[in-house]
């Protein structure tokens, strides 16, 4: 897939990339829920929050990963 590239030498962002995030903050959204549930120490509020946070965190990294050709798309 070649990659389409911008006037000043930045790469476009592949479509379908931001998945990345969803995909990554949907899983530990649920985790979070679930050990803050389980927890005694920690409630359901804030352990979603810190798990939403990382989850957010790793998405961003992969989407800007994919979007700088390090993750490339299979071909299908």
């Amino acid at each position: 897939m070649p990659r389409e590239e911008y006037a000043w030498g930045r790469t476009a962002i592949p479509p379908g990339s931001i998945a990345f995030v969803v995909a990554s903050i949907v899983p530990s959204l649920a985790v979070g829920a679930l050990i803050g549930f389980i927890s005694t120490q920690y409630g359901i509020v804030r352990s979603s929050i810190s798990y939403v946070g990382m989850g957010a965190a790793y998405g961003v990294l992969c989407w800007r990963a994919a979007a700088n050709g390090y993750l490339p798309f299979p071909i299908e």
